[in-house]
């Protein structure tokens, strides 16, 4: 029970809570750290000392698929979910991106 907890229940669990924070937070390091901590603090609480670098692996997936999720919804631009607070002159409220900053 606790190899299929670990093996598809967790990674989905992951997967589908780093699309949902990706989405709100765009930042894709923000939301492996979150991922990371909280899946550490489970581990520290309830797991035993060889299931923390699976929360490292899940920390890596989280980190892959918020990038993925970015590019997806970004996919017409050639950025990646860093907003920069440099707004044009005019007043139109788009912002420049910078890419992986």
């Amino acid at each position: 029970m606790n190899l299929i907890l670990m093996l598809f229940v967790y990674p989905l669990v992951v997967v589908v809570s780093s699309i949902a924070l990706q989405i709100i937070l765009e930042r894709p390091w923000l939301v492996a750290s979150i991922v990371f901590a909280i899946t550490l603090l489970i581990v520290s609480l309830f797991g035993t000392s060889e299931q923390i670098i699976v929360s490292v692996i899940y920390a890596f997936l989280s980190l892959i698929v918020a990038y993925l999720t970015c590019w997806f919804i970004n996919r017409n631009e050639y950025v990646c979910c860093i907003r920069t607070r440099r707004c044009n002159n005019n007043n139109i409220n788009t912002c420049n991106r910078r890419m992986f900053q």
